[in-house]
């Protein structure tokens, strides 16, 4: 049995814990050391700037900024031989944001057993266990939203219980400034009750809010400021800062105040692999070193959803010609069929034409040559018999009459078959043959003038009606090279405004970086494509790195090309002005006084 002093040891263990956190005697829960090397060098500072697997303690909001999978383990040691591991993972989805999983465990080491205020050479130690369900997704384009379901174990010298509970969170991405965010999370709601022998305890309720901003410094160097203030249930208001800067994108340097104590911290990042160190004073408990150790790994959604959308446009695009395949397969099965209708009615010259309009869809069709062919020959079998000279006479000009007025009625495909099988009847027929070569310079002029409409259509952006005017060309010349060209053209457009509409989207989320590959793949598909140049040259402005009129005079070309745009200024040629600079903005994106002189010349023009 413990006795009095026992439990007394206990409850110092217990308070001993959760005033690292609260710095007085305050009540918290254990499990408010956080977990991370990262975040305790940035003095705990999570609430807006914060993503990766330790995202579900911190604020759940952050697992829908997950990309890559990501397996994270931190180890802490504290006062009296006690240790503090955590263990945490995150799974990053095409569709349906990021799931994660924690597991921390807090346990002491051995403690004497006292009874009746003697030892009795027994001893005993104490374990806290948490573990973490989480779940963030994006809601809208800047905000995200997470939840974590709790779940607390204690076991203290055979005393055991558990509890349950769960955190909200929230991040917003700022439009007025890029890289900057704010967050929100509520942690403890209906927090977990623990019972022990005779004490109960329920997890205090907590709100915390905070504000982060990120920048780039350079191509590959980086800084990242974190500010939080928190308010806890009976206990108040606590404030968080922190600072990370990174060097290289592999060395990162790290210093906070965390409440009431200030932090420091370092990490170094190769192939993936994060290593980062933090070191905390524990109010009066002696020091604390942190460790943690986190590795990404898979493919980044953001490159599986751009593989994922080109196969989606490549299917469009297999399902479109498949559809034209049916449809063409379904024509010509419908005219062999009437043509089979024909010759079994006995209607030899009518079968004969449906033949030939087979032929005109498939002109390599075995079945209907081998039919014209044999009809002609019964044809022939039956003049050679039944017909006299005369008779033949006027069954030729019948079918040069028919096929005249097919002709006039531009039906090509059956006065080509009236005048082929004049032709068989006289070999000779110098009107058959004339009237062959006027049908065939018809269906000339015919593609001649689809094709004018077919450029006309793509050069107004109607490109459906394009592909209609193509697939007309190709029907007639299924190896037109000039048409498949322009039908390829096409799906290129198509394919390059998806990824336009795309690259604006990320746009308008200020999310630069991602917006530039998808403009780069659009350009890649359509390199006439204005929007796409257009948006490329506003990207440059807030990616490129920033120059200044000195940059231009180190080129004395381009120096030459400012100078002749001031003296424009100068005499009131605004227009040209801003056309001399606007070419060096080419080589400038990023340069204040070029878009300072042009927004100025740009007034000009519009007073006037």
């Amino acid at each position: 049995m413990v006795t009095r002093l026992s439990t007394i040891i206990l409850l110092i263990i217990l308070l001993a814990v959760n005033s690292l956190a609260a710095g007085e005697g305050g009540y918290r829960s254990p499990f408010a050391l956080g977990m991370g090397a990262r975040q305790l060098g940035m003095g705990g500072a999570t609430a807006a700037g914060i993503n990766g697997s330790g995202s579900i303690y911190w604020n759940p909001a952050g697992l829908a900024e997950v990309k890559r999978s990501e397996l994270q383990l931190s180890h802490m040691t504290l006062f009296m031989d006690t240790r503090y591991e955590f263990i945490a993972a995150a799974y990053p989805t095409l569709s349906f944001g990021a799931f994660g999983f924690g597991i921390g465990d807090l346990s002491s080491g051995e403690f004497e057993r006292i009874d009746n205020w003697v030892s009795n050479n027994t001893t005993f130690s104490s374990r806290q266990d948490m573990l973490l369900l989480g779940y963030g997704f994006s809601l809208f384009r800047s905000l995200d939203i997470g939840l974590a379901v709790k779940g607390i174990y204690y076991d203290i010298a055979g005393y055991k219980d558990t509890g349950f509970g769960f955190d909200l969170g929230l991040i917003y991405s700022l439009g007025i400034m890029d890289g900057m965010s704010i967050g929100l999370k509520a942690s403890d709601i209906a927090g977990p009750r623990i019972k022990l022998h005779t004490l109960e305890q329920r997890y205090p309720w907590s709100l915390r809010g905070g504000l982060a901003y990120s920048r780039e410094l350079g191509e590959k160097n980086s800084l990242l400021l974190n500010a939080d203030i928190e308010n806890t249930e009976k206990l108040g208001i606590d404030i968080y800062v922190g600072a990370e800067f990174g060097l290289n994108e592999m060395f990162f340097a790290r210093a906070g105040y965390m409440a009431d104590k200030p932090t420091v911290g370092a990490g170094v990042v190769v192939a993936g692999i994060r290593f980062d160190y933090a070191f905390a004073s524990l109010s009066d408990l002696e020091t604390s070193h942190r460790l943690s150790l986190s590795y990404s790994f898979g493919v980044s959604v953001d490159v599986k959803r751009a593989r994922r959308d080109e196969i989606l446009v490549r299917a469009q695009i297999d399902e479109y010609r498949n559809n034209e395949e049916i449809e063409y397969q379904n024509k010509l099965q419908e005219e062999l069929a009437e043509a089979h209708r024909l010759e079994q009615d006995g209607q030899t010259y009518q079968a004969i034409e449906a033949y030939y309009r087979v032929l005109g869809i498939d002109v390599q069709n075995e079945e209907a040559i081998g039919k014209v062919t044999l009809l002609m020959d019964q044809i022939k079998q039956n003049l050679a018999r039944e017909a006299s000279q005369g008779y033949t006479t006027q069954l030729i000009t019948s079918q040069l009459d028919l096929g005249d007025s097919y002709l006039s009625n531009k039906q090509y495909d059956n006065a080509e078959g009236q005048f082929k099988l004049a032709l068989i009847l006289d070999p000779d027929n110098q009107h058959a043959r004339d009237q062959l070569a006027a049908i065939e310079n018809a269906r000339k002029q015919d593609l001649s003038l689809i094709r004018t409409r077919a450029q006309t259509h793509m050069r107004n952006g109607d490109y459906e009606l394009a592909l209609e005017s193509l697939n007309n060309i190709l029907q007639a010349e299924p190896n037109d090279r000039q048409a498949l060209d322009s039908q390829a053209r096409i799906f290129k457009i198509v394919e390059s405004s998806e990824y336009l509409d795309e690259a604006l989207k990320y746009f308008d989320q200020s999310e630069y970086n991602r917006a530039i590959a998808l403009v780069d793949s659009a350009l890649a598909l359509n390199p006439d494509s204005d929007g796409a140049r257009s948006l490329k040259r506003q990207l440059n402005r807030y990616t490129a790195e920033e120059t200044t009129l000195e940059d231009i005079k180190t080129n004395d070309a381009h120096w030459q090309i400012y100078l002749r745009g001031m003296e424009k200024y100068q005499a009131g040629e605004y227009n040209e002005a801003i056309g001399l600079w606007q070419t060096l903005l080419e080589f400038y994106p990023n340069n204040p006084n070029l878009s300072r002189n042009i927004d100025q010349a740009t007034e000009r023009v519009i007073k006037e």
